[in-house]
């Protein structure tokens, strides 16, 4: 990548630079200087100032692809990570800071490749506030300014994650143990079979789920294609495989999604409320955008793998619930899972205490009750045909 705006050494980090960047990530003034504070004490730390610098270089030696990026900094949060002892000496509390230096040095990349594809201006904006939510979330937990999700902020970076309305999409490669048939006359008319191989209890929830293990009652799904038929396990709406083999036939039923097929997999970003018409319009926009740019790749489906997606929520929260009236969007699918994330979104910790938890909403409460009950909740997958009408 070689244009006129390249930064030279002595231009990194400096006012006029954190001005710049802060006109995209929206960052508090204190938090602004903070930066600066802390480029100046890497300046001063060979090693540290060094890494930035090749990162530079590196970058400046990327075409403008996002699969070049991801290849060539898949390493930069292990890196990072294997400095924390001498970041901590170097810059104390405000170790965190180095995480978002590097995001701020990457920034540079990521504007060329949007202007490369005449993206929006709005657009990055509305994309990169990730990292200000982020941000907040590490003062809230280390007391500091800083960041320990560099990992996900690569994906905003890397120009493969992007926030469109109320969600946020990444196209990529559908990586789950799943095969769904169409219909070819009904094209409503969906089934969703089990890939073979996959080991389900006998409640139909993958083996191992909140690290419970079924040895008798255990099953292992099995499905082959032959020429006349589909043969697999069903699996059900509510997101649990059904022991019996069912045949679709061939003549009647084509496959419209498996592993390794382009999906748009959807996030649910911290922020406004999730209701659904906001959800379908995103869903609309992301539709639109990426059959505008990028006519060549043509996705499959909307995926998501989330604890939003629990069949289990219809039981427990009001059917106006935001969170059921979400899931409702998907067709479910079971996912190796525990409660930890559910916990860890609705609490703040992976682990719950019933006895201290805050009641203080009511899907604080409707967990809580659940768990009294000896409930527990897991995460789930969905999915949803790009065509499928609203």
């Amino acid at each position: 990548m070689q244009e006129t705006w390249l930064r030279n050494e002595e231009e990194l980090f400096t006012e006029r630079h954190l001005e710049e960047i802060n006109a995209i990530f929206g960052l508090e003034q204190d938090v602004i200087e903070q930066l600066r504070a802390a480029s100046k004490l890497v300046r001063a730390e060979d090693t540290l100032w060094k890494f930035l610098l090749e990162c530079q270089l590196k970058m400046y030696g990327l075409r403008l692809d996002p699969a070049e990026f991801v290849e060539v900094f898949r390493e930069l949060p292990a890196s990072v990570q294997a400095k924390q002892a001498l970041l901590e000496e170097s810059l104390g509390t405000g170790s965190g800071l180095y995480a978002v230096l590097l995001v701020v040095l990457l920034l540079d990349w990521t504007k060329a490749y949007y202007r490369s594809l005449e993206l929006p201006q709005e657009l990055l904006l509305h994309t990169m506030d990730d990292l200000r939510i982020w941000m907040k979330h590490y003062e809230k937990s280390h007391g500091a300014a800083g960041l320990d999700n560099l990992p996900w902020l690569l994906y905003h970076i890397g120009g493969r994650l992007f926030r469109l309305g109320r969600l946020q999409f990444v196209m990529e490669k559908f990586r789950h143990p799943v095969k769904v048939l169409r219909n070819k006359q009904d094209k409503e008319d969906l089934i969703v079979l089990s890939e073979a191989g996959v080991e389900f209890r006998s409640d139909g929830l993958v083996n191992g789920t909140n690290r419970k293990e079924q040895s008798e009652g255990s099953w292992t799904a099995a499905y082959k294609r032959t020429d006349k038929a589909y043969i697999g396990h069903v699996i059900r709406p509510d997101g649990t495989a059904n022991p019996s083999l069912i045949e679709a036939p061939g003549s009647e039923y084509e496959l419209a999604l498996e592993r390794d097929n382009l999906v748009l997999d959807v996030h649910i970003p911290e922020g406004s409320r999730m209701s659904r018409d906001a959800c379908i319009a995103s869903m609309k926009e992301a539709t639109a955008f990426y059959r505008h740019y990028f006519p060549n790749r043509k996705p499959f489906a909307f995926t998501c793998s989330s604890w939003l997606l629990d069949a289990q929520f219809e039981k427990i929260l009001p059917a106006t619930s935001n969170i059921v009236n979400f899931q409702r969007l998907f067709h479910l699918f079971p996912l190796l899972s525990d409660e930890g994330e559910t916990y860890s979104r609705v609490f703040g910790s992976a682990k719950l205490d019933r006895k201290t938890a805050s009641r203080d909403t009511g899907l604080r409460r409707a967990i809580l009750d659940y768990a009294d009950d000896g409930g527990m909740l897991h995460g789930a997958g969905g999915f949803r045909l790009l065509d499928e009408p609203f």
